[in-house]
């Protein structure tokens, strides 16, 4: 059973007096076909042949027709109020297949869509729209924060009458006026399959207790991966999931396990209030959206060590630096100690990096870190640095590095050499690796 995350404050949210958008059946078969399920073969999935989306299993036809299709004509007369205007402009990413929409004054709206941005065909937005948007979009407390710290991180939802699509918004303060960062979460959980993430990824999901790490850079697609991994647990086991999150982003449905969803500055205070508290709820597994401040990363590693399951993320870009962090979080006197229980916590890691495919697509490639022995010794002895030569003689457990998953990608054909080597962490040792030379680390 999953918590209620929503309140009846929250305009952003399921608010039963918000007025729907309205949008056309056809729009909405397009959206859905796009990345789940065909609706007369009941299969996955579309793909677009000049302009139309034609399922690849019945060979079903969906015409995308134009903005009038997408949103209701009274958008395009522009006879709709703020956070109308902002469906209107979340409902063109959706249908043009982006994934952000960024909103300023002074320009008009702008789409990421594969990694680069495109405006959209909109009119510039001003200072008073911005202004109206921000206020249409925050409760009053939220408001009052976004006063005081000048930005402020909120879920945002879009329901239809068959649909709910939701967005995980920054909004901050610029020069110009007020702006916003919108990333859509799609509707369903991507599998591991579906992210091309190694097996080995599915023995993390077996664990009883310890801490597992999902890192890398802003928007390579860490909550992604962290949700995968939740929703694994939650078709194939039976316990309880206390999710902490910044916002909260991707709803876990009531599959097999107990799931409660916190958002950190609406049902808490800080992510370290939430961990002390979820410890003494007799929860199995919690999930911690972000481990930035010293008392988070040593509540995690101590509700890893007392039989929790952890499963956390960092902004770091791989395993080594990701230790690093940690230890360096905490003062001098008290590392020795923290090693300690480090290595003794940590189960894996998962660093990653979106890669741009040959198809104009992006896809993680990934770092994978497994507990052993060596690796304990590594943490304890200050010794990160050897990480690269210990993967190389650990590969049969389920290590890799960053270059191995990029090699498998380039072999595939999956992403050119171009981006490979452009995305690899050493280019020399990618280009080695591709020529099939053995790669001597350093001991």
């Amino acid at each position: 059973m999953t918590e209620q995350m929503n309140t009846p404050h929250s305009p952003g949210l399921s608010d039963p007096d918000r007025p729907k958008v309205k949008v056309r059946r056809e729009v909405i078969t397009y959206l859905m076909c796009s990345d789940e399920l065909c609706p007369d073969c009941n299969k996955r999935k579309s793909m677009d042949k000049a302009g139309i989306r034609v399922c690849q299993d019945c060979g079903t036809e969906f015409t995308l027709a134009k903005g009038e299709t997408v949103i209701d004509r009274a958008v395009m007369a522009g006879d709709l109020n703020a956070d109308r205007m902002i469906d209107a402009f979340l409902l063109a990413v959706l249908m043009q297949g982006g994934s952000d929409l960024h909103i300023s004054a002074g320009s008009p709206p702008l789409m990421r869509h594969y990694g680069t941005l495109h405006k959209l065909d909109f009119p510039v937005i001003t200072k008073n729209d911005s202004v109206q948007i921000v206020k249409e979009l925050l409760t009053i407390e939220q408001m009052e924060k976004f006063e005081g710290d000048k930005s402020i991180d909120i879920s945002y939802e879009i329901r239809t009458d068959d649909n709910v699509f939701r967005f995980r918004v920054n909004l901050y303060q610029q020069q110009r006026g007020f702006s916003g960062a919108f990333r859509v979460i799609p509707q369903r959980i991507p599998s591991f399959k579906e992210l091309r993430l190694p097996p080995v990824v599915d023995s993390f999901t077996r664990l009883f207790s310890g801490l597992v790490l999902v890192t890398g850079p802003s928007g390579c697609g860490k909550t992604t991966t962290l949700a995968a991994l939740i929703d694994y647990i939650n078709e194939t086991r039976s316990d309880h999931i206390i999710t902490l999150e910044d916002p909260i982003e991707y709803v876990h449905k009531m599959k097999n396990c107990f799931v409660r969803q916190r958002a950190i500055g609406q049902h808490s205070r800080s992510f370290a209030a939430s961990l002390r508290a979820a410890m003494r709820e007799d929860p199995d597994i919690i999930q911690v959206g972000e481990m930035r401040d010293l008392e988070t990363m040593q509540l995690a590693m101590t509700a890893a060590e007392t039989g929790h399951l952890v499963l956390g993320t960092m902004p770091t870009t791989n395993a080594a630096r990701t230790i690093d962090r940690i230890i360096d979080s905490f003062p001098p006197a008290q590392q020795p100690q923290v090693r300690i229980m480090l290595s003794e916590s940590l189960k894996g890691i998962i660093s990653q990096k979106l890669v741009r495919t040959v198809d104009g697509k992006q896809v993680p490639a990934v770092e994978i870190i497994v507990s052993t022995p060596s690796l304990a010794h590594l943490v304890r002895d200050q010794k990160t640095f050897k990480l690269p030569s210990l993967v190389q003689t650990s590969k049969h457990l389920g290590m890799q590095t960053l270059e191995d998953s990029l090699i498998i990608l380039c072999k595939e054909g999956i992403i050119s050499q171009r981006e490979g080597r452009l995305a690899a962490s050493d280019p020399v040792v990618f280009d080695e690796m591709l020529a099939g030379r053995k790669i001597e680390y350093k001991e």
